[in-house]
């Protein structure tokens, strides 16, 4: 059964819009695809926070550099403290919250003071907050229960 000329045309129209859908999505922005692709790392997300235009892709790259718990990631996201846009600055100090490293305290301070926008404001009082209870509850030391000894056992 041949197609016809009718059905060809739709069948190659399908197949030219699900071609030009997938390049799209394969060279599309960082938001479409950062999450789903492999590639996204923590190095591309600290360009795209330091680099983008598109002050969405910088907010998308905080929470994902937050979630990475990535030491790499502490002076990007410091630095998005600062970000022009109160979306990257609000989702950067989350994003320090979230990556639980005490020594983020000081810079979310220092431009905790300088906030403008309320709720950028009360989201870094409150990962201020949290970093400290994480420091307050953290054992200084850590405690030894056990010994083990390997060799002969005298009584």
């Amino acid at each position: 059964m041949g197609l016809t000329a009718k059905r060809m045309g739709r069948f190659v129209f399908r197949g030219a819009s699900v071609a030009t859908l997938s390049l799209m999505l394969a060279g599309g922005s960082a938001i479409a695809t950062e999450h789903s692709s492999p590639a996204y790392d923590v190095s591309t997300a600290n360009h795209d926070l330091s680099g983008s235009d598109d002050f969405r892709v910088r907010v998308a790259a905080a929470l994902f550099l937050g979630k990475t718990k990535s030491p790499a990631s502490l002076i990007a996201l410091e630095a998005a403290l600062s970000d022009p846009h109160p979306a990257v600055r609000t989702a950067a100090a989350v994003a320090l919250r979230t990556l639980g490293d005490p020594s983020a305290i000081g810079p979310l301070a220092r431009q905790m003071k300088r906030e403008s926008a309320p709720g950028t404001h009360a989201q870094m009082v409150t990962s201020i907050e949290a970093l400290h209870a994480k420091t307050a509850t953290a054992p200084a030391a850590p405690v030894v229960k056990y010994a083990v000894k390997l060799g002969n056992m005298k009584n």
